[in-house]
């Protein structure tokens, strides 16, 4: 089992001087970890509030497998809820990225949602980038700063936020939604590789470091890959 120890010091090994580690990761060895669907409430472009399936954990599928599959019967705005591991402050995960791998088995047909939100500290952020490809695993890697293009306030047509904000929300994060929902009708997603990434104490602010970080996520992520 891939175990969070290892992957510090296979970070820290990889980076060199900059340790930086994955405070916080899901890649589904045995289960769900705590891993739930929600439709409220909605980000999306329409008011429809349904129900959502229950996660499942699929051994057989994944990137590489397992992962954990999610989807709706109404075609309601769905959305993978993270675990509370996920959530609290998360202030050293400012500059740095959340990445993920999603595979949607259904038509791609809605293009105007956001594909992550962040809340907390009395903010709600969305993110949106380039909707997912049909049945490929689709790997996502989104910097959190407010330097990055694709980030609003309180739905896709709010202003940006800024830095004071972006670091609000992070330090009292309540809410990590990736959104499963990509049609109008019933649906099923998979998910998978879920890490958000973290600064150990001492390692400086700045675009190096992220860059250091996506980086050390990936060799993780071949090590996973790698037979036991």
């Amino acid at each position: 089992m891939f175990k969070l120890r290892t992957a510090v010091g296979a970070a820290c090994l990889f980076l060199g001087l900059r340790a930086v580690a994955a405070t916080s990761a899901s890649f589904f060895g045995t289960d769900a970890e705590g891993w739930s669907g929600t439709t409220t409430p909605d980000y999306g472009p329409f008011n429809t509030h349904g129900t959502a399936g229950s996660v499942t954990w699929d051994g057989g599928i994944g990137n590489p497998a397992p992962s954990i599959l999610l989807g709706d019967l109404d075609g309601a705005t769905t959305w993978f809820e993270a675990p509370a591991k996920f959530l609290g402050n998360q202030s050293l995960s400012y500059g740095l990225s959340l990445g993920y791998d999603i595979l949607p088995t259904t038509v791609i047909d809605w293009t105007d949602a956001p594909l992550v939100v962040l809340a907390g500290g009395g903010n709600v952020m969305v993110w949106s980038g380039v909707n997912p490809t049909i049945n490929v695993w689709n790997n996502y890697s989104v910097l959190l700063s407010e330097t990055f293009s694709g980030w609003h306030l309180n739905g896709l047509a709010g202003a940006a936020p800024t830095a004071s904000q972006f670091q609000t929300t992070l330090a009292n994060l309540t809410e990590l939604r990736i959104r499963e929902e990509y049609t109008y009708g019933s649906d099923a997603t998979y998910l998978d590789n879920v890490v958000l990434n973290s600064r150990s104490v001492g390692v400086p602010d700045g675009g190096a470091t992220a860059l250091l970080t996506g980086l050390g996520a990936l060799s993780l992520l071949a090590m996973r890959r790698r037979p036991a």
